[in-house]
């Protein structure tokens, strides 16, 4: 007799057996997932990638085997190696210290954990690793050389025959004559500027000896010459509230910028006019203009002739430049600026003209904060440009992410949108982004129709954000020196007068910053009184230090602002994010509410780029924000973090 098996419990069976067989299969399917894992994680611990330009570079985790005979020749210099290091999280700043210490230099920071290094050949490898580095490179030729070089994407502006014309950067602490002997020996090269004082050199390279000449050692970076620049063409001390700081009365605020200097970099030779009257040198005596004369008139004209013509700084002494006939003068390399600002003759530059669009932070870029940073109280003021309906290529398409050139993208200066008289944004006026995210303009005054000065005491219409860049020149002079005043004629760092403005300005467009208006309308009158009432201070920190400040808000307050703002390290040209150190703001009210500060969406559509600003955690800018409405009476604390500080220390001003 067969035996009998119960259906139920063969289906049971079926069931179990498939269970077993697909736990089976989860349990192989589970170890393959881990052991991919495991390589993945083997892999990415075994190196690292560094986004730069348009390239992917990848950092082995070479340290541990590494030898100094294994870099190029092209690495060597006078005992030493120039090299790309990797470390595995931001160095202290004990580390950094002890690094400058022993004479290894960390020349310019890359997002990031990695710097352009040079050291000396006897450095140990071991301390190196023990430190946290984790890689060496050498730096391939390609890594010097501009993304339009590398592509031989060649302007006509910048060919002469067959040369190429560059700006060639070298390294500062190299012998210039060193360097001018060593291109001397290369077949076909003509350096055509020297450029005083600084270490960049105009150069003419035949196109087939590019590489030869990069791949010296001395050579940190090429990039082409910029092409000739346009003007910002396209009053407003009323709207500026400028003329609250210069009133004309016996009991009111006179600030007109006596004893501050200034420099109009334009088209050359200013006047003759009467508003001008004693005040006025031209060092220079190129003229190819009169677009000088109407951007000094809103600057610092007097209205002498006619009262109602009056400008901002009416009291301030100015001097001229050309950038037009002057390639030198685009890198702020040329003669009269390098001398003025050596010499303590002028604090502030105007600067009304562009280079490009959307160059992002470029040579010119990095020039200038690397002026700004050897001269604290130098503030280089920049129309934002007149590309408002343009799309140069930061991806939203056209009326978004079109500032007009390298220089004006920088981090350290102002770049100025322009309006009409009742504040409606003017629609040439440029958009940020910059090209990697920040928030440009950084603030706007009124520039378009404007009446100015012209030559042979006349006057002329004028504007653009050729209009609007020296109403923002004017009123920074009026406020250095309100400053003065207040401090035995000490003159203010430029990070101070530029916050000053900013966290002052009048909002306009969406709430917060945005990247039509920056952060607001010019608003002299507050600024002054933010100055006069001693409500900043400074302080210093370093990589993972936090630091915290005690500000006390009076009963009855409608609003209060507080921004932390900070002249940052400059940049690797090219590089983006442009930010080098990067510091956190958090505020904590009485009620121990945290409040951070402003965000814009960079997303490269038209949209997101005009959605008004949320709060969160900026890792783009050198300026941050907290606005609380409202607020309860008593103590906030006021948080500085540093939360990437590879160049450090740093200095930050607090602003209230």
């Amino acid at each position: 007799m067969k035996n009998h098996v119960d259906p139920i419990k063969k289906l049971i069976k079926i069931v179990m057996k498939k269970n077993t067989l697909a736990k089976s299969l989860e349990s192989s399917f589970m170890l393959m997932l881990m052991a991919v894992i495991f390589l993945n994680c083997t892999v990415a611990s075994a190196q690292s990638t560094i986004y730069f330009q348009d390239e992917v570079i990848t950092m082995p985790n070479n340290i541990a085997s590494f030898n100094w005979d294994s870099m190029p020749e092209s690495a060597k210099h006078n005992n030493g190696y120039f090299a790309w290091a990797h470390f595995s999280q931001t160095p202290t700043q004990d580390i950094q210290d002890q690094f400058a210490q022993r004479n290894l230099k960390l020349i310019e920071y890359f997002p990031h954990q990695t710097y352009l290094v040079y050291f000396p050949e006897n450095t140990q490898i071991s301390y190196l690793q023990q430190s946290g580095i984790v890689s060496i490179i050498p730096i391939e030729n390609n890594f010097k050389k501009s993304t339009d070089i590398k592509l031989n994407n060649i302007g006509d502006h910048a060919m002469e025959g067959n040369n190429i014309i560059v700006m060639l950067e070298y390294y500062d602490f190299i012998n210039k004559s060193y360097v001018l002997r060593e291109l001397s020996n290369i077949n076909g090269v003509i350096v055509k500027n020297r450029y005083t004082s600084t270490n960049y050199l105009e150069v003419a390279i035949p196109q087939n000896q590019m590489d030869a000449v990069v791949s010296k050692p001395f050579v940190k970076w090429v990039e082409l010459i910029s092409p000739a620049p346009t003007f910002e063409d396209f009053r407003g001390r009323s709207l500026h509230r400028s003329s609250n700081l210069d009133t004309q009365t016996p009991t009111g605020r006179n600030y007109t910028g006596a004893g501050i200097g200034m420099l109009v970099r334009d088209d050359g030779v200013v006047g003759p006019h009467i508003d001008f009257q004693g005040r006025l040198s031209n060092p220079i005596t190129t003229n190819t203009g009169t677009h000088a004369d109407g951007v000094s008139g809103i600057m610092t004209g007097a209205g002498n002739l006619n009262p109602t013509n009056r400008g901002m700084a009416v009291g301030s002494d100015f001097y001229t430049t050309n950038v037009f006939t002057d390639n030198t003068a685009l890198s702020f390399a040329d003669n009269p600026t390098v001398t003025l600002i050596n010499s303590g003759d002028i604090q502030i530059t105007n600067n009304s003209y562009g280079t490009g669009c959307n160059d992002g932070y470029d040579g010119l870029g990095r020039s200038v904060d690397q002026q700004v940073e050897a001269n604290q109280t130098i503030l280089h003021v920049f129309a934002a440009g007149n590309f408002g309906a343009d799309n140069c290529g930061y991806g939203a398409g056209p009326g978004w992410g079109n500032i007009g050139g390298g220089a004006n993208e920088s981090k350290n200066t102002i770049a100025t949108a322009n309006t009409f008289f009742n504040g409606q944004l003017v629609g040439s006026s440029s958009k940020g982004p910059a090209a990697d995210g920040r928030i440009k303009p950084d603030i706007t005054a009124h520039g378009q129709g404007q009446i100015s000065t012209t030559e042979n005491n006349g006057y002329q219409s004028f504007g653009g954000t050729s209009g609007a860049s020296p109403g923002i020149a004017g009123v920074a002079a009026q406020l250095y020196e309100a400053y003065t005043i207040l401090n035995g004629g000490a003159l203010p760092e430029s990070a101070l007068i530029k916050a000053a403005m900013l966290n002052t300005a009048t909002d306009y467009g969406n709430a917060g910053p945005d990247f039509s208006f920056g952060w607001g309308m010019v608003n002299g009158l507050r600024a002054a009184m933010l100055i006069e009432d001693g409500r900043y201070f400074d302080s210093t920190i370093s990589q993972g230090g936090s630091n915290d400040h005690s500000i006390t808000v009076p009963a009855n307050t409608s609003e209060v602002r507080f921004m932390v703002y900070w002249h940052d390290a400059p940049a690797a040209a090219n590089a983006s994010p442009a930010l080098v150190n990067d510091l956190d703001l958090v505020v904590t009210d009485p009620g121990s509410t945290t409040h951070q500060p402003w965000i814009l969406d960079t997303t490269p559509n038209a949209a997101f780029l005009n959605t008004p600003a949320t709060t969160g955690i900026d890792r783009l800018n050198n300026v941050e924000q907290v606005i609380v409405s409202n607020p309860a009476a008593g103590t906030y604390n006021i948080n500085i973090a540093g939360f990437n500080v590879p160049m450090g220390p740093q200095k930050y001003y607090v602003v209230y």
